[in-house]
């Protein structure tokens, strides 16, 4: 029983510290973006690097998991 709970514990946290580096390595460029006074056109600019909501969900789903087996054990 040990060995499936700590499957189903380090497997949704290992996803989570991916993507908090995810977060730390764009994290930067995220904040310039609406500081940007170079930018002409901001609507059609490509260069515009914005945050992924599907990772951002992922996360919170992870995190839930984890919450919801250490809460089952």
């Amino acid at each position: 029983r040990i060995g499936l709970y700590s499957i189903l514990y380090t497997v949704p946290a290992t996803f989570v510290i991916g993507i908090y580096f995810y977060e730390l390595r764009y994290r930067a460029a995220w904040e310039e973006n609406p500081l940007c006074n170079d930018c002409l056109n901001l609507s059609h600019s490509s260069s515009i690097i914005q945050p992924n909501f599907t990772i951002y969900m992922a996360k919170y789903f992870f995190l839930l998991i984890v919450g919801i087996t250490t809460g089952l054990w």
